[in-house]
């Protein structure tokens, strides 16, 4: 009871309020807030007319009882936002290299956002402490999404957006990120599409040999069809080699094409890297029944040392004998190997 009289008063303040403005009672804006068990919420902005001018009232409740409201003219707030607006968006002003990242619950102020020319510095400055590794991945994440926060609410999209996108892609992939890595892919397709140069080959290769890991057939083969316009592309054709080799099972040319990779390429691979191994072994266990030496697998497979590979072959459920696999009574357990059911989003 005593709540509903609360709120009762709440509202009969806000409208002998708005009364005394001439303002229609039909235009308060109430909003329950479940967090605050019910108690109603005042919040605006609310643009109406007044005596043939227009205006913004502004809901501040000081407590429960007793809110307040502000009146802003409808012109002077247009003034303050034509200040720092630019085609399309604000125009930042802050001159800071550095910004944390945090979510934007209302309009943006300009003197927090970057203006691109110092968000091209502060990428450079990104790339050189990443480089030198000066700094996590977690803080360089964390100021790349602040650059791209900075370019989505000044509407900068050109080049140096695919740059940044690149960049974020590139680093998140080097420390398995696969989230950031995909958040980047899908914003990279569209700037691509919109005819905005980067390094298009270079991530439509990424695309191809990701759906292709991941099973993504359908996906994939709608890529091909992007891929045709650069098929003489360096990136496309290793991609497409090793396209050809997952599909016929052919370990041999898949593990060599991975050893000549690039090194972000195999940061992609090294994501199913495992998998990949365990599909190979299968292979091996059923070709080589008698066994095979585990030099051979070491070499075949990638590995940087036969104590490494002996490590992930026990890991799989192989069985070792005197150096080398014992192949039928491995690849029942290779079959059902957990490492075949682990997730990789």
């Amino acid at each position: 009871m005593e709540q509903k009289n609360s709120q009762k008063r709440v509202r009969s303040s806000i409208e002998l309020q708005c009364e005394s403005l001439e303002l229609p009672k039909k235009q308060i804006i109430t909003e329950t807030d479940n967090e605050q068990q019910g108690k109603e919420k005042l919040f605006g902005i609310i643009p109406m007319e007044v005596s043939g001018k227009d205006i913004i009232i502004d809901f501040l409740p000081d407590n429960e009882t007793k809110p307040a409201v502000k009146i802003i003219t409808q012109k002077k707030r247009n003034a303050e936002r034509e200040m720092h607006k630019t085609e399309g968006g604000i125009k930042g002003t802050s001159i800071s290299l550095e910004k944390a990242y945090f979510r934007l619950s209302g309009a943006p102020d300009p003197s927090t956002v970057r203006p691109k020319e110092i968000l091209k510095a502060s990428l450079n400055s990104l790339k050189e402490k990443w480089s030198t590794r000066n700094a996590d991945y977690e803080y360089i994440c964390e100021q790349l999404r602040s650059i791209r926060q900075d370019m989505v609410i000044q509407h900068i999209t050109d080049e140096f957006t695919a740059e940044v996108y690149e960049t974020h892609a590139r680093i998140a992939l080097e420390c398995r990120d696969i989230s950031h890595f995909n958040q980047c892919q899908t914003q990279l397709a569209e700037l691509y599409k919109a005819g905005i140069k980067g390094c298009n080959e270079e991530f439509l290769a990424y695309r191809m040999l990701y759906l292709c890991l991941h099973n993504m057939n359908i996906d994939l083969m709608l890529l091909f069809k992007d891929a045709i316009a650069h098929k003489n592309h360096e990136a496309i054709l290793f991609t497409r080699r090793v396209i050809q080799a997952l599909v016929n099972n052919d370990y041999i040319v898949l593990f060599r094409e991975y050893k000549s990779a690039t090194r972000i390429t195999k940061c992609l691979i090294d994501l199913f890297i495992d998998r990949l191994r365990v599909f190979a072994l299968q292979t091996i266990s059923t070709a080589y029944m008698t066994g095979i030496n585990l030099n051979y697998i070491t070499e075949a497979l990638a590995f940087e040392s036969e104590k490494q590979c002996k490590e992930f072959i026990i890991k799989a459920g192989g069985a070792i004998t005197k150096n080398r696999l014992d192949c039928k009574t491995s690849l029942r357990n290779f079959m059902n190997c957990a490492i075949l059911n682990k997730k990789i989003m």
